[in-house]
This record gives structure tokens, C-alpha cells and sequence, in this order.
């Protein structure tokens, strides 16, 4: 796989750490600006650039997986360690002198239940070969746009309840394996459906044996701890004998966007993988949503620099902000519009901070609905309204 040899602004990193040598869970839980060593690709490194740390499993078994999100604050250079890292580590015969080290902001650490798994990712049709699973021995990795883009929908959606439309997909793909085997392998229904809705093919597999639980003609068990959201759906469709699969695929083809499902996955993965540019938006790739590429980093990277303006993420059309509107769970939230829509693209194009806009939810809907409108248009619209109250 070939990188560009000078960097680029969009690149994605994974940054890996031994529990063993370092407590890597108590260094982000008390600090924001951390400071990371680096040896491989240093050139390539430069700042705003994203930065996932993986934490190993080590001799402690700790459930290793993508632990945080970060943004290169600083370009490479020979430091000493920082001095907040000190009681962290655990290595007694580690160096702190001068190293070829990073600053890093953290934007987001996870809980627990937000840890993006190894075991997973090992077993993803997409990030079964992260770069560190074939090269154990690095510390830094430079990630493709398909390994980027799938664990960014990942990062995003880990611990997140699954909302109707991703139980949609779970039931989809729950009627067409129906009387046969569900399986977890890469092209078939399950890890399809998981790939959809950003989800891990474990977490989509557990839902369609919610939805088997339900079903009378099932012979085999299903699993029974499901959703009162998940028992919505299954009632919607089902028709007392067997699932609505027509009406179903209309609901889908509503909810889901104009060329977010391809006539082949696999043959999408496979364009995907051919790929090896950072940073290019635009082309018929398999990447978030399988929509017409989005590159996550990009998004992520302009996420992290309105944060930094605007702790509050406001609308930059209603002026809404998640945060003030619904409290803690609202902290960080806010969603990305492009400028120049992704599907007037003609082929790859390098992308831009500039050419995405902060919006809200509401706002996002209405600037895509009915053929779209200006975002001047949309707060001209706003402001009338109001001035109307």
C-alpha cells in the first residue's frame, strides 16, 4: 500500500500503548494535552492530523481496542517525556530523556463501553488488516481511507443504541437469512447490514437473533434480551405469518441516502482496497454509510477545530447547540454539511475544512430536502419565520 511521501493535513494515525509498560486509561482520564513518542513515518506527520490510540491487551488481559481520539497539536520533535505522563508509567527502566515525540489533544476518551475491540476489528470485513495486526512491533501507523473511514463510523456509533434504522438493517438481513445460517463472514447479510449502519458485526449479529427470538416459526434460539425499540419493529413488519419484506424495503430505501446501497458490497470492498491515497473525497468507494465518499478525517479534524472555538458546537445556521439544549448527553454533537454536495463531485478531490459547515440535525434534513437548498437560503428562511413569532 503506497502513502504520500509529504503528508497530508487529512491523514489518520494509530498510535498503540502496552498496559503493561503504562497506564494508558489514567493519563487520558486526568489529562487533555498529552504527549506521545514516535518513530515510524515521522515525516509524514504534521499537525491537525487525526490520532487513534489503541491500547494493547497485555499480561493484564485488558480489553484492547481503540481507546480515545486525538489531533496532532504539534509537528514531531526531539522532547523530554512529559512531566504529567510520570506516574503513569509502570515500566520502571524506561527513558525520559529527548525522543522524537507529538502533542496530542484529546477530543474524546472512551468509557468502558465505548472501547472500539480488537477482537472485533480482527474479525471486520473492513479492518481485519489494520496495519497493526501485521506489524506488531511499530508504534505509529498511517491508516488507508478505507480502514480510516470504517473505524470512524465505528468510533462514532460504539456504545451507541441502536436507532431504528440500524434495526431495520438488523431485520433485513434477519429475513434473508431466514431458515438458514446466520453468519457473521464478510459479504453476507449480517456483516453487510454491520457495515451499513457503522456498526460491528458482533453488535448487528446479536440484534438479528433479537429479532429471531420473536419469531414463532424460528426452531433455533434467538437472543431474548431485546429492545422495547427492537420489539417496535419486529411488530411493524411482521404480518402474523411471515415479514413484510416489500414494505420493509420501501422503509429502507426512505430512510437510507440515494447510492448508500450498492448493487455489490463485495465488489465495492474490493475498488475500496485498490485505493491507497489519504485524503480524497469524491468516487464510487466503499467507505461511510457507502455513500460517495465522505473522508471521516477531514470531518473529524473540523469537528475538533469548532470545538476549540465553540465549546458549545452552535448551529452556525439556527444558532442551536446540542450541549445548552440537552445537557452533558449533548456535549460534543454537532453534524458536518459540505458545501459543495459530495455528489457533484467529478472523481477524487483533495478536501478542505472550508468546505464544511457546522449544522445541527434539523438544519442538516432541511438543507438536503426536496432537492436541497443554499444555506443562505435556509437562515433567510429561519429569520423570516421568526421575525413572524
Amino acid at each position: 500500500m503506497r502513502y504520500p511521501a509529504d503528508g497530508n493535513d487529512s491523514m489518520v494515525w494509530l498510535f498503540q500503548g502496552n498496559p503493561d509498560r503504562f497506564d494508558i486509561d489514567g493519563y487520558l482520564a486526568t489529562n487533555k494535552d498529552i504527549v506521545w513518542t514516535v518513530r515510524q513515518h515521522v515525516e509524514w506527520m504534521k499537525p491537525g492530523q487525526g490520532v487513534y490510540l489503541w491500547r494493547n491487551e497485555g499480561k493484564s488481559k485488558a480489553v484492547a481496542g481503540v481507546v480515545a481520539f486525538c489531533v496532532m497539536d504539534s509537528p514531531p520533535s526531539m522532547q523530554v517525556e512529559d512531566p504529567a505522563s510520570l506516574p503513569f508509567w509502570r515500566d520502571t527502566d524506561v527513558s525520559h530523556d529527548e525522543r522524537m515525540r507529538v502533542k496530542l489533544r484529546v477530543i474524546d476518551h472512551a468509557t468502558a463501553k465505548r472501547v472500539v475491540k480488537a477482537k472485533w476489528l480482527s474479525e471486520d470485513p473492513i479492518c481485519h488488516d489494520l496495519p497493526n495486526f501485521r506489524m506488531r512491533q511499530h508504534v505509529n501507523y498511517p491508516l488507508s481511507i478505507t480502514h480510516a473511514s470504517r473505524l470512524g463510523r465505528l468510533w462514532s456509533r460504539t456504545g451507541v443504541d441502536f436507532d431504528r434504522t440500524d434495526l431495520l438493517l438488523a431485520l433485513r438481513a434477519y429475513a434473508e437469512t431466514f431458515g438458514g445460517v446466520i453468519s457473521e463472514k464478510a459479504g453476507q447479510p449480517v456483516a453487510n447490514a454491520a457495515l451499513l449502519a457503522g456498526r460491528s458485526v458482533s453488535g448487528m449479529y446479536a440484534k438479528v437473533m433479537n429479532f429471531r427470538s420473536h419469531d414463532p416459526r424460528s426452531v433455533g434460539a434467538g437472543q431474548s434480551n431485546s429492545s422495547e425499540l427492537t420489539l417496535q419493529v419486529w411488530e411493524e413488519f411482521w404480518t402474523g405469518d411471515s415479514i413484510d419484506r416489500e414494505r420493509l424495503e420501501r422503509e429502507l430505501k426512505s430512510v437510507l441516502q440515494p447510492g448508500s446501497e450498492p448493487e455489490s458490497l463485495r465488489q465495492l470492498e474490493a475498488e475500496a482496497r485498490e485505493v491507497d491515497a489519504y485524503g480524497q473525497e469524491g468516487g464510487r468507494r466503499l467507505v461511510t454509510h457507502f455513500r460517495i465518499e465522505r473522508d471521516r478525517a477531514v470531518v473529524d479534524d473540523a469537528k475538533a477545530i469548532w470545538r476549540n472555538r465553540d465549546p458549545y458546537l452552535h448551529c452556525d445556521i439556527c444558532r442551536m447547540s446540542f450541549l445548552r439544549t440537552y445537557g452533558e448527553v449533548g456535549a460534543g454533537y454537532i453534524e458536518a454539511h459540505h458545501l459543495k454536495p459530495i455528489s457533484e463531485l467529478d472523481g477524487p478531490v483533495i478536501p478542505s475544512r472550508d468546505d464544511l459547515l457546522p449544522v445541527c440535525a434539523n438544519c442538516h434534513r432541511m438543507l438536503h430536502r426536496n432537492g436541497g437548498c443554499s444555506v443562505e437560503a435556509l437562515r433567510d428562511r429561519i429569520g423570516n419565520e421568526r421575525s413572524r413569532d
